[in-house]
């Protein structure tokens, strides 16, 4: 092996060390920034989870908050769950006024009222049947045969819906 040889074995030996420690550094730097992006998601889900417990309502023994975006019946029942709680069962007029009083811009709410099991038959999330009723005139009508999730409508009547449509909705622990 010439002196040439040599020297040109040794620079590449350089740089490959030089271009390993590069790849090592830069194999750390994505580690460390996929490590960054996986805690903020996790604050984002705190924050998300936290939205209302600070805006938790108290009434007769039970905590409500109402959601500020829209989902699906099962969508808005999944985020209740993950908070603790469930899409809110209404069992009196006091409840009902409280209820509707929380959401002020008339949108239509979520409750936890179904009747996906047998039709015709509407009971609460937490498997009871309904016995106090607040149902709009000529509600519920299950307009096309597949209106099948209760919602409340300004001043607190209630409604059958498709349960795909988006809503607000409150939550119950």
């Amino acid at each position: 092996m010439t002196a040439g040889q040599i020297q040109d074995n040794h620079q590449r030996d350089q740089l490959q060390r030089r271009d390993e420690g590069k790849l090592n550094n830069m194999s750390y730097d994505l580690q460390h920034l996929v490590k960054q992006v996986r805690e903020i998601v996790k604050m984002m889900v705190r924050v998300r989870d936290l939205q209302c417990e600070t805006d938790w309502k108290i009434f007769s023994g039970s905590y409500y908050c109402i959601s500020t975006e829209k989902k699906s019946w099962t969508s808005s029942r999944e985020d209740c769950i993950a908070k603790g709680a469930d899409l809110a069962i209404i069992d009196s007029q006091e409840e009902k006024d409280l209820l509707s009083g929380l959401e002020s811009s008339g949108a239509d709410i979520w409750i936890g009222l179904t009747d996906n099991v047998q039709e015709g038959t509407w009971m609460w999330v937490d498997g009871t049947h309904v016995t106090t009723k607040y149902w709009a005139d000529g509600q519920p009508n299950s307009k096309g045969g597949n209106q099948d999730c209760g919602e409340m409508w300004l001043k607190g009547t209630w409604n059958d819906e498709l349960c795909s449509t988006e809503n607000i909705w409150i939550c119950e622990k």
